[in-house]
């Protein structure tokens, strides 16, 4: 499965690859060697950023094996600044880490701005998977300086919310859904679009006045498409 992904992922010739992070089932050599390195060649030639996931364990080996300094950091591809933050350690307005996003969020000159974390913040499921923390530490921050369009992980299905204070929230498994259908809340408040037991990806496409994004099962059928638009 994961390397059929893999394959549309590399299908769709994407100028760049973003995760929010469980890459792996846990962070050991033989997963890294067995579902990253024998897959990851399929890719070759693809700037590729990733967020780390709570699966992703142990730092040391995420950190070299992508060739990372920090645990969170930032990068910019053409007129998107990817902010690359991480769920696993404090996100607190104490943290070094909010300190870090604050000065990088308040520099930031690009035209769109995307934050990429594992733990969403917002999520329509029955029980309520939304993490509060995350929220009430985090959210603040991006909503004061205009960002786009934030990406999770970590939730076993796919899920949008219609925009909360100018921010779309999409939260992306990939590779392996598990959600069943009686666990949609359609009443959440902030319900987009859910898609229980969800295996796929979502191509974007990003110009000057929108990012457009097409998300996609693993044999190609569109199961959601939505635009975001911005004027000058």
């Amino acid at each position: 499965l994961t390397e059929k992904g893999f394959n549309c992922v590399a299908s769709e010739k994407p100028d760049c690859i973003i995760s929010a992070g469980d890459m792996l089932e846990d962070g050991k050599v033989k997963n890294w060697n067995e579902n990253f390195f024998q897959k990851i060649p399929l890719l070759n030639g693809i700037p590729f950023a990733a967020a780390e996931g709570n699966n992703d364990t142990g730092f040391e080996l995420f950190k070299s094996y992508l060739g990372l300094e920090n645990r969170y950091y930032s990068c910019t591809y053409g007129n998107t600044r990817f902010l690359m933050i991480n769920t696993n350690i404090p996100v607190r307005p104490d943290s070094e880490q909010y300190a870090w996003l604050e000065k990088t969020l308040s520099e930031n000159k690009s035209r769109w701005t995307v934050a990429v974390f594992h733990k969403g913040a917002y999520l329509s499921s029955v029980p309520d998977k939304s993490f509060l923390k995350v929220r009430d530490d985090l959210i603040p921050l991006l909503e004061k300086y205009g960002t786009d369009l934030i990406i999770n992980g970590h939730n076993h299905f796919y899920d949008r919310t219609s925009p909360i204070n100018g921010i779309t929230y999409i939260s992306l498994p990939c590779m392996s859904g598990s959600m069943t259908k009686i666990q949609v809340n359609e009443n959440s408040g902030y319900y987009g679009k859910t898609i229980p037991e969800f295996r796929g990806y979502a191509v974007c496409t990003v110009t000057k006045d929108s990012i457009h994004i097409t998300v996609k099962d693993l044999d190609g059928t569109v199961l959601d498409e939505f635009a975001i638009n911005k004027k000058e």
